[in-house]
């Protein structure tokens, strides 16, 4: 009877484990989305912003090409900051994986399958997987 009730209290366990894990994950993914977003209609806007100098210097007959850069580094700065949270969420994701005891994905196969860490092959169409 003792054996049963450590079962149940083991399955317990893990079950608000899980929900631990998963909602904590959830709160920083939804943060980061959030904030990818905003990046996101911020370079938007500076990518309008960029194509009205260009239009105005055109039509004057005035292109300054260091404004031009200017605004092009910029637009590039939210790049590379939309690029770091997206890493951020594919790096929340392998540890709530990894702290839930599933297999990490580290990328995806040519046939658009997600690879686990140390697979050798493809669990969808058995190509030999390349590890990095």
């Amino acid at each position: 009877m003792a054996d049963f009730f450590d079962k149940v209290k083991d399955g317990i366990n893990k079950g608000v484990s899980t929900v631990s894990v998963r909602s904590k994950e959830l709160v920083e993914v939804t943060k980061l989305k959030a904030e990818i977003d905003s990046l996101q209609r911020k370079k938007k806007d500076s990518i309008e912003e960029l194509g009205n100098i260009v239009y105005v210097m055109l039509s004057r007959d005035n292109f300054d090409q260091s404004r031009v850069m200017s605004k092009y580094q910029e637009i590039a700065g939210i790049d590379q900051q939309i690029k770091v949270k997206e890493e951020e969420m594919q790096r929340l994701r392998a540890e709530a994986q990894a702290a839930l005891g599933k297999p990490v994905t580290v990328g995806t196969c040519e046939c658009g399958a997600p690879v686990s860490q140390g697979a050798r092959f493809c669990a969808k169409c058995g190509r030999k997987v390349e590890q990095s």
